[in-house]
C-alpha cells in the first residue's frame, strides 16, 4: 500500500478502519479539519444528512479518493455527512498537518494528495450529472453507466458490476424509493437491456440499446 508505506517512512501516525458492507461513518467537515480520510480499498457512497431529515447523495467514492474533503463554501451547521460501504472497505486516517509541518515536506505524498483531491472532485461532478435528471428512470440508467464505466468487468458482450447493489441502495443514491426502483429495474430487465441477478449484481446486456432509451427519454426533460 503506497499510502501506508509513505506515511511510515515519514513517521506520520495513522489508523486503518475496516467497514463491512453497509457499515457507515458519520463526519462533519468543520470538526477536526486537518484529518484526512482516504479509501485504501472498497467502494462507498456519500450523502448529506440535513437537520430536517432530508438526505442528498453527493458522490460514489473508491480507492484513493478522499472522503472528507471540503468541497463547498455553504453553511456547514445544517448538515453532516454519512458514508456507507457498498462492499468491504478499508479507510486510512491521518492528520494532514503531520505532513505539512515537517521540516522537509515529501513532494511525493503531497502530489498523491493533490491527485486524490482532483479525482474526488471529479466524482462529485459525476454525481451531479446523475442527479440533474428530472426522471428517475434516467437517473437509474445514468447510474448504471457510471458504475459500469468505473467498476465494470467486461465478459463477452456484457458488462458486470462486480459488487452487490440493492434496490434500496440505488434508491438512496438517486433519491427515490424501493418501489419505484423495482419498477424501473423490472422494465429494463424485461427489455433485455440489463439483468438483475439474485445476488443483487447488475449486468449490462445491451449498452447501445440502453443508451438509445436514455437519449430518447432525455429529450423530454
Amino acid at each position: 500500500m503506497q499510502w501506508v508505506q509513505q506515511l511510515s517512512i515519514l513517521k506520520v501516525p495513522f489508523y486503518i478502519y475496516k467497514l463491512n458492507k453497509h457499515d457507515c461513518i458519520l463526519y462533519e467537515l468543520n470538526k477536526n479539519p486537518h484529518q484526512s480520510l482516504i479509501i485504501l480499498y472498497g467502494v462507498i457512497y456519500v450523502f448529506k444528512v440535513f437537520t430536517n431529515g432530508e438526505i442528498s447523495a453527493t458522490a460514489i467514492l473508491s480507492k484513493n479518493h478522499i472522503i472528507n474533503i471540503k468541497h463547498t463554501t455553504a453553511d456547514l451547521k445544517h448538515y453532516y455527512y454519512k458514508a456507507i460501504a457498498f462492499k468491504t472497505t478499508y479507510i486510512l486516517s491521518f492528520q494532514l498537518q503531520d505532513i505539512t509541518e515537517q521540516e522537509k515536506v515529501s513532494t511525493l505524498i503531497l502530489n498523491q494528495i493533490i491527485k486524490s483531491y482532483e479525482n474526488t472532485i471529479y466524482r462529485y461532478e459525476q454525481m451531479s450529472h446523475i442527479m440533474i435528471h428530472k426522471y428517475m428512470k434516467n437517473r437509474v440508467i445514468q447510474l448504471i453507466f457510471f458504475l459500469c464505466q468505473e467498476f465494470g468487468i467486461v465478459r463477452k458482450q456484457e458488462i458486470i458490476i462486480p459488487f452487490e447493489i440493492s434496490q434500496i441502495d440505488i434508491g438512496h443514491v438517486i433519491g427515490s424509493n424501493k418501489i419505484t426502483i423495482n419498477k424501473i429495474i423490472k422494465n429494463l430487465s424485461n427489455q433485455m437491456l440489463i439483468k438483475y441477478s439474485k445476488n443483487k449484481k447488475i449486468i449490462l446486456k445491451d449498452p447501445l440499446s440502453l443508451n438509445y432509451i436514455y437519449t430518447k427519454y432525455r429529450k423530454y426533460e
